[in-house]
């Protein structure tokens, strides 16, 4: 169940994730997004793409590099890895309204619960993970209050992946991209404060759907 921004006071801000498969065109809605932010809500939100220059360089390691390539031996390290840099990231940010990409909740309920029912991580290791997500949560205030969901086809991410040729995605299959997929629509799908953008359409179109709801959403502040 996603955070409700009453029960959290006012120190906490109110937090906004957009979430999506891998290549579901997030960066580009970011990049969107925070030229919008700066043009209409100057000083009220904060925009904050996921670190994955830090997965690609945590402490001398690329570990995105290396869950991708062998998943089965590194998810629950790079799960690790995540959790933390996510935490530190986004955690301090001064502003009334924060927009991250991603958030610490799908690290569980997408990608270490892929990993979960794949054998790559064990119902202990997956705990784990779960207490220490609910523990930084608690203690940084940084529960998710909604989410807007950038659901595109793995088709159409996995083009768009093969493309943007990034080294470290060349082991990525359309198979896990399918699985993730699965994972997010079960967990988002009958979720409440989610907004469910569909992330085929023209960017255009994509856009100014995400504009709407950030001026539905941000009206109140």
């Amino acid at each position: 169940m996603l955070a409700s921004y009453s029960d959290l006071g006012e120190s906490h801000p109110y937090r906004i994730s957009l979430e999506g498969g891998i290549a579901a065109g997030k960066s580009c809605v970011m990049d969107h997004l925070d030229d919008y932010v700066k043009r209409s809500y100057t000083n009220l939100i904060g925009v904050v793409s996921e670190p994955i220059f830090q997965w690609k360089s945590y402490r001398g390691i690329n570990w995105l590099k290396l869950f991708y390539e062998d998943p089965a031996k590194y998810s629950f390290q790079f799960q690790n890895v995540v959790l933390q840099t996510l935490a530190n990231w986004y955690k301090n940010r001064p502003m009334k309204v924060l927009l991250t990409e991603r958030s610490l909740d799908s690290c569980i309920n997408v990608f270490a619960r892929c990993s979960l029912q794949k054998g790559y991580i064990s119902a202990n290791q997956y705990e784990i993970l779960r207490g220490w997500r609910d523990i930084v949560c608690e203690e940084n205030r940084m529960k998710t209050d909604c989410i807007i969901y950038l659901k595109t086809s793995p088709a159409i991410c996995y083009e768009r992946m093969k493309q943007r040729n990034r080294l470290e995605e060349k082991a990525v299959t359309l198979e896990y991209l399918q699985e993730l997929e699965v994972m997010y629509d079960d967990w988002l799908c009958n979720e409440l404060n989610v907004y469910i953008v569909n992330g085929d359409r023209d960017q255009r179109e994509i856009y100014e759907q995400i504009n709407l709801i950030i001026d539905s959403l941000t009206c109140k502040f």
